[in-house]
């Protein structure tokens, strides 16, 4: 468990996904994909790639403001039950 390489990830492989579907931008969380992605490289590889792609996207897309908000939803995410 935890012990695999990650690959490359994109939004669909990490299951965190920031979006404009509703006409403001949203950050979404695929529970399943996380999962399976904590499972197979473990928590902080999820927290470290997600953090870095949230960041990414948000400084890309100019969304600065929050930030701060969805880092701590990642977190909080990322976190292990135990």
């Amino acid at each position: 468990m935890g012990s695999e390489r990650p690959p490359a990830a994109s939004a669909s492989d990490i299951g965190v996904d920031i979006n404009n579907d509703s006409g403001r931008w949203s950050i979404t969380f695929d529970l399943e994909k996380i999962d399976k992605f904590k499972t197979t490289y473990g928590a902080e590889t999820f927290l470290d790639i997600a953090s870095r792609h949230v960041e990414a996207e948000c400084n890309r897309l100019g969304l600065v403001d929050d930030l701060w908000l969805w880092l701590e939803a990642v977190r909080a995410t990322g976190r292990t039950d135990g």
